[in-house]
C-alpha cells in the first residue's frame, strides 16, 4: 500500500468512529475476539494470527466482530494489522467494531514499536495520522444490555454510563481519571475494594467492586482484555461456583447463525447469556444462569484457531473494497509495499 492509501484508511475510519457513540450499544450474535498468543483480546501486530482468527470465525460480513483494543506495538506487522482492521470497519461499519486499548495512545506506541515501524516503513507524519485516528476510537461497549466490554477494567470514578458517553473525542489518554482506568485497570482476586496497580498506572479492583458495579447497572458480565494469561489459566475452564466465586459458567456450545447487523437495534429482550466453552477469557460474572430466562443470547468468545490455510492471506485483502478509499493493496506477511 502507498502512504496515501494508508492515510485514506485513517481519515475515513476516523469519520466513522466519530459518527458512532463512544459507548457502543450492540446486539448478539457477536464474536468477541478473545485469545491471542501474547494477550487475551490484544492483537499487538500479529497479522498472521489475525488472519487465522478470521478464517476460523468467518471473514466479515459473515460474522459480526468486536475487538477489545491493543492492535499495534510488540508484533512485527502492526501496520498490516491496523490497516486490515480499519478497512473492515470502513466496509462494514455496522458489523465490525473496534474498541480502544491503552496502546492506541501516542505516549505508549511511541515506545513499544509502532512509532518505529511507521518511521522505518513510511514517515513520522503517518504515525501522527494514526494517532489522530486512535484518539477517536470508542472506549466501551454494552451487548444486549447485559455484557460490559472494555479493554482494561473499572474505575472508582465510574458511577453512571452517562459519564462515558460525555467523554469528548478526539482525546488523548490522560494519566488519571475515568478514561485512563477503563484502558488500564486490572482485577485482582486478592484485593478488597481498590488497590495499587503494579503497572504504575490506574488501580486494581476486587470482586466486591465487580459485584457492586454489576448490580448497580443491572449487568451480568464484564468482558475485558489487557492481561497475560498464566499457563495454569490457559489449561483451566471457567466454572461458576456461586455468586461469591466471581467466575462465569461455560455451558456447551451450540451452532449460531450470524445476523446481518448487530448495531443498535431498538427492541431488546432479556436473554440468557451463553459463554462458549473454548480457551479462557477474563470474564467476571455475578449470577447463576439457571435463574435467567430461557432464550439464549447468541454470543461467541472466539479463541485462537490452530492453523491457517494457504488461501487465507489472499482472501483477507480480496474481500475488502473500501467505500471512498483506495482498495486495500497487498497486505501480506511480506509487508506493506
Amino acid at each position: 500500500m502507498t502512504e496515501a492509501e494508508v492515510r485514506g484508511l485513517c481519515i475515513k475510519s476516523r469519520e466513522i468512529f466519530l459518527s458512532q457513540p463512544i459507548l457502543l450499544e450492540l446486539e448478539a450474535p457477536l464474536k468477541i475476539c478473545a485469545e491471542f498468543p501474547l494477550r487475551p483480546g490484544d492483537i499487538h501486530g500479529q497479522y498472521t494470527d489475525l488472519l487465522r482468527l478470521f478464517e476460523y470465525g468467518g471473514f466479515p460480513p459473515e460474522a459480526n466482530y468486536l475487538f477489545l483494543g491493543d492492535y499495534v506495538d510488540r508484533g512485527k506487522q502492526s501496520l498490516e494489522t491496523i490497516c486490515l482492521l480499519l478497512a473492515y470497519k470502513i466496509k462494514y461499519p455496522e458489523n465490525f467494531f473496534l474498541l480502544r486499548g491503552n496502546h492506541e495512545c501516542a505516549s505508549i506506541n511511541r515506545i513499544y514499536g509502532f512509532y518505529d515501524e511507521c518511521k522505518r516503513r513510511f514517515n513520522i507524519k503517518l504515525w501522527k495520522t494514526f494517532t489522530d485516528c486512535f484518539n477517536c476510537l470508542p472506549i466501551a461497549a454494552i451487548i444486549d444490555e447485559k455484557i460490559f466490554c472494555c479493554h482494561g477494567g473499572l474505575s472508582p470514578d465510574l458511577q453512571s454510563m452517562e459519564q462515558i458517553r460525555r467523554i469528548m473525542r478526539p482525546t488523548d489518554v490522560p494519566d488519571t481519571g475515568l478514561l485512563c482506568d477503563l484502558l488500564w485497570s486490572d482485577p485482582d482476586k486478592d484485593v478488597q475494594g481498590w488497590g495499587e496497580n503494579d503497572r504504575g498506572v490506574s488501580f486494581t479492583f476486587g470482586a466486591d467492586v465487580v459485584s457492586k458495579f454489576l448490580n448497580r447497572h443491572d449487568l451480568d458480565l464484564i468482558c475485558r482484555a489487557h492481561q497475560i494469561l498464566k499457563p495454569s489459566e490457559k489449561k483451566a475452564k471457567y466454572q461458576y461456583g456461586g455468586v461469591n466465586s466471581g467466575r462465569p459458567v461455560t455451558p456447551p456450545r451450540t451452532a449460531q447463525a450470524p445476523k446481518k447487523s448487530c448495531w443498535r437495534k431498538p427492541a431488546r429482550r432479556r436473554r440468557q447469556t451463553v459463554i462458549r466453552d473454548r480457551e479462557p477469557i477474563h470474564l467476571i460474572c455475578r449470577r447463576t444462569f439457571s435463574t435467567m430466562p430461557r432464550s439464549p443470547l447468541r454470543m461467541t468468545f472466539l479463541a485462537m484457531p490452530p492453523a491457517l490455510s494457504a488461501t487465507a492471506k489472499a482472501d483477507a485483502t480480496s474481500r475488502i473494497t473500501t467505500a471512498g478509499v483506495p482498495a486495500m493493496a497487498d497486505c501480506t506477511r511480506q509487508g506493506l509495499k
